[in-house]
């Protein structure tokens, strides 16, 4: 082992070179920079004045700032041996948990790294013809800045735990665990656009009534006295909660508790596996499909939906997510969806108008879907790399499609969930009586005579129109017919003609109102995020800041101006 790993005192880091982005440099060189105009983040001819106020990309900087100047922590120094991570890989080590603060910071400068990215040349250029990998490296750039932050992430675990350790104090209420549904349970939660839905599975009796019968839950008084129950403890344990209960279109009744910023949906759901010891949540998931599912996999021809039975069963989904290669890149590509249809201005903005929101649940069948067709094709091609920034670029296109293909074909899109956690395509088709005539088909993977976009007597369409538009731009764009930033010559026999209809570049994809804007939000800028659908800002409004990034850090996080966002 060298003895510089053994030593205690380590020798001073190297200066870092003109074109190194980590955070120490990028602080001190900020704030010695006090009032100027400019700072180079790149040596040589490559290098970008990116202090200026008037920058194209100042509304996104400035959201940046906001976000990472309050996380960048100055990195410490000190003596690590190289056995530790080996020990630490074998269970050998208990490394202590680090801070949400210091989570945060790394997160931040791994963050800025990744948008820093976004201004190289090399990226900007490239396309996805000739280059393919650079372009796919800045996608996975945009991507990133979409990840819940650390503090989002300590904020939901620590209201789960609150709320789960009040629930065991509810009298009669019989529940041996706490499931975390929705985008915070299979990891796809977007920053600043998600909150906490939470399943309770509810067991034993109340008031004489068997809760784990299927048929007890269409007594309505009576769950009703379970809910104002459970709402009564929870607003007991702690005053400045808010607890109210709320008939949620795609939930029905449910319980919306607000643990300060964090808000929770509460699902109380029937617990219709009777087991002592309890099992373990994968068990316990297994045999609970089994029980409500049980008669509709025995004869689909005639199953017919029922709501109770579908929620009871979806604890399956978030088994089926975690264990399908390659989950990672599914689930990148799942949060940039999200990220793109929330935060672009593609999603309904007005508050009254939520229930013509996509259900981010039908956007993730969508993905898996493309993920499934995309996999079998390439295995007929003899492709085997499943994984990486191409496959995740490969697999927003064939979602893009997908998206087409579903409103405007109204083709039915099916997951091929065979297996413990949920039922083939072919079985799904013998359900179709369900919802054949219905606008839009995204069917639920675990019980098919469901489909997630049925038509409701409590709330209106979803407004799909307004996806499927973005989804025709943005393929225009990487399908290569859009007008790139080059002009290329094409020879022939006869004469030479100027072809100005070039591969689109990955700066026209960024020029894309929906992506600057999504992008502009996510950092933390106040602006881009009119609706399309509801005839809101199209164009690419970015936040009222003015104030680039490093100016922000070197100012303390102050200062504000006005800023157009990302317009090249």
């Amino acid at each position: 082992m060298r003895a510089s790993l053994l030593h205690p005192r380590q020798p001073a880091a190297a200066a870092p070179p003109p074109g190194s982005c980590n955070n120490l440099s990028l602080l001190s060189s900020s704030r010695a920079a006090g009032s100027s105009q400019g700072l180079s983040l790149r040596g040589g001819s490559s290098s970008r004045v990116l202090m200026n106020s008037s920058s194209s990309r100042a509304g996104c900087w400035v959201g940046l700032g906001r976000l990472f100047s309050s996380r960048v922590l100055p990195a410490e120094r000190s003596p690590r041996l190289a056995v530790y991570g080996f020990a630490e890989r074998e269970g050998r080590y208990n490394k202590r948990p680090r801070s949400v603060k210091a989570r945060a910071a790394q997160q931040a400068t791994f963050k800025m790294q990744q948008m820093l990215l976004l201004d190289d040349p090399r990226i900007l250029k490239a396309d996805t013809v000739s280059g393919k990998s650079q372009f796919a490296k800045g996608f996975n750039s945009i991507q990133q800045q979409f990840v819940k932050w650390a503090e989002e992430d300590y904020a939901a675990r620590d209201a789960v735990n609150k709320i789960n350790t009040t629930l065991q104090q509810v009298k009669g209420l019989k529940t041996s665990r706490i499931i975390k549904a929705g985008s915070v349970g299979r990891g796809t939660q977007v920053t600043r656009a998600h909150d906490v839905d939470l399943l309770v599975p509810v067991g034993g009796e109340w008031g004489g009534h068997d809760l784990s019968d299927l048929t007890t839950w269409k007594n309505e008084p009576l769950l009703e006295n379970v809910r104002r129950a459970v709402k009564d403890e929870l607003q007991r344990a702690n005053p400045e909660w808010s607890v109210s209960i709320h008939n949620l279109a795609h939930y029905g009744r449910v319980l919306l508790v607000r643990l300060g910023d964090v808000e929770v949906d509460l699902l109380l759901i029937p617990d219709c596996v009777k087991a002592s010891p309890p099992p373990s949540n994968t068990e316990w998931t297994r045999l609970q499909y089994l029980a409500v599912m049980g008669p509709v996999l025995a004869h689909p021809d005639t199953a017919v939906y029922d709501q109770v039975r579908e929620r009871a069963a979806s604890p399956a989904w978030i088994e089926f997510m975690a264990t399908m290669p390659p989950y990672a890149q599914v689930k990148d590509v799942v949060c940039l969806v999200k990220g793109l249809y929330k935060l672009g201005g593609v999603a309904p903005a007005a508050a009254d108008d939520d229930d013509r929101r996509i259900r981010s649940i039908a956007l993730e069948v969508l993905v898996v879907a493309a993920h499934q067709r995309l996999r079998q094709r390439w295995e007929a091609e003899g492709r085997r790399e499943y994984g990486g920034n191409t496959y995740k670029l490969d697999l927003f296109i064939e979602f893009l499609q997908l998206v087409v293909a579903a409103v405007r074909k109204r083709e039915v899109v099916m997951v091929d969930a065979a297996g413990p956690w949920g039922c083939s395509p072919e079985l799904g088709m013998r359900c179709r009586r369900n919802w054949e005539h219905d606008a839009i088909h995204i069917i639920c993977p675990w019980d098919p005579t469901c489909n997630l976009e049925r038509a409701r007597k409590d709330r209106g369409p979803a407004d799909w129109d307004a996806l499927a538009t973005m989804a025709e731009e943005l393929l225009q764009l990487l399908q290569h017919r859009g007008v790139g930033t080059a002009t290329k010559t094409k020879t022939t026999k006869n004469k030479n003609t100027k072809n100005t209809n070039t591969n689109t570049t990955f700066a026209d994809f960024l020029r894309h109102s929906v992506v600057a804007a999504a992008l502009d939000r996510a950092t933390g800028g106040d602006g881009g995020g009119g609706s399309r659908a509801g005839g809101g800002n199209e164009g690419n409004e970015g936040g009222r800041g003015g104030w680039s990034l490093l100016r922000r850090i070197a100012d303390g996080g102050g200062g504000g101006g006005g800023g157009r966002g990302w317009s090249f």
